[in-house]
């Protein structure tokens, strides 16, 4: 059995929609109709749209579809923007050289956000390449479950790290190697300054 579906469009459904667009102001150029007035004016016409477009792509213009910027996915441990993967698993395995280290032990996580800001900051500007973060595993004790023995800094670090003004500098990071705090700690690679 077919189903058929209608493509009615009422006025007590141009009203609600009247009602959720009250703020909206219409863009540059444009002028903005009552979805009411539309309605009795295109009573019996219905648009069908081809699956292969948009409906709403027709009302882009094309300067204003250039504009559109997709967001920068979120670096994840051991992905990179840029780097080689020879260079890529050198910092993975511990096989360059550590130029700066912040430990955070000890902060709360205030503290741990404004210490890492500054030192990737200024680790930046002082043209450093390799930088280690050092923030430990928490002190609560789960017993043995490892899976809950996560600290809260071991956690938010990644995060803050992906935030727009410390990403801009920053090519990767990834998990420390044993030697160097192992989870506890994070390689970060940062970006050449340039002048």
């Amino acid at each position: 059995m077919k189903k058929t579906t209608t493509n009615t469009f009422t006025i007590k459904d141009a009203a609600l929609l009247e009602w959720a667009l009250k703020d909206v102001e219409p863009l540059p150029g444009r002028s903005l109709q009552s979805s009411a007035e539309t309605l009795r004016n295109d009573k019996n016409k219905v648009k069908h749209h081809s699956k292969k477009t948009h409906p709403l792509d027709s009302t882009l213009k094309t300067r204003e579809k250039r504009e559109i910027i997709k967001p920068e996915k979120s670096l994840l441990h051991g992905t990179s923007t840029g780097l080689d993967k020879r260079s890529a698993q050198r910092m993975r395995r511990g096989k360059l050289e550590i130029e700066a280290r912040l430990d955070l032990h000890g902060c709360n996580q205030d503290e741990a956000y404004r210490e890492l800001k500054d030192f990737i900051f200024r680790t930046h500007s002082q043209q450093k390449r390799l930088v280690l973060v050092i923030t430990g595993k928490g002190n609560k004790d789960f017993g043995f479950d490892t899976k809950k023995r996560v600290g809260v800094l071991r956690e938010m670090v990644p995060k803050w790290l992906n935030e727009q003004t410390i990403r801009d500098r920053i090519i990767s990071f990834d998990y420390a190697t044993q030697k160097d705090g192992g989870y506890g700690a994070l390689y970060v690679l940062l970006k050449k300054t340039r002048f």
